[in-house]
């Protein structure tokens, strides 16, 4: 029985059967929408900006989008902003990790909005001006049983 067990060894047992019991809990975002169709406009908005900054345009990248897609919705599962092994992640979609980047907002009303974000802070407007970027994968996720509601995943690489 459990009580005849050393105390480490039963509270480590005791842990277990609880994280266990975690895993069969449902995500707490509920369901999750996946909107990729603000991707074009999202690419023209960037482009603007980078032009205004001396910088060339950005394009829609599938595999981009695809890297962008499971982050939002990492991100909108656990109701956190969180980069995760970015590189890992880019790297199995064939991305040169040296030259890429992923700008993450949570809460934002419009993708529009998501930008004006992104270019009031230092990190991420760098991302948005890095002369290498050509291409982007941008997806919103859209999870109304979180506290944010919305999440956007812009990711910029270069060819």
């Amino acid at each position: 029985m459990i009580r005849d067990l050393p105390l480490p060894l039963a509270l480590a047992l005791a842990l277990c059967v609880l994280l266990s019991a975690c895993a069969l809990l449902p995500d707490r975002a509920g369901p999750i929408t996946i909107e990729r169709e603000h991707a074009d406009a999202m690419a023209r908005l960037v482009s603007d900006y980078r032009r205004a900054n001396g910088l060339g345009p950005v394009r829609v990248d599938a595999a981009l989008m695809a890297a962008a897609e499971q982050q939002a919705r990492t991100v909108a599962a656990r109701d956190r902003l969180d980069h995760g092994n970015f590189a890992g992640r880019i790297h199995r979609h064939r991305v040169d990790t040296d030259r890429a980047f992923e700008n993450l907002a949570a809460g934002d009303p419009t993708p529009q909005a998501a930008l004006a974000t992104w270019k009031a802070s230092a990190g991420h407007q760098r991302a948005l001006v890095s002369p290498t970027s050509t291409r982007i994968g941008y997806v919103r996720a859209l999870a109304p049983g979180t506290r944010h509601r919305t999440f956007d995943v812009l990711v910029l690489a270069s060819d």
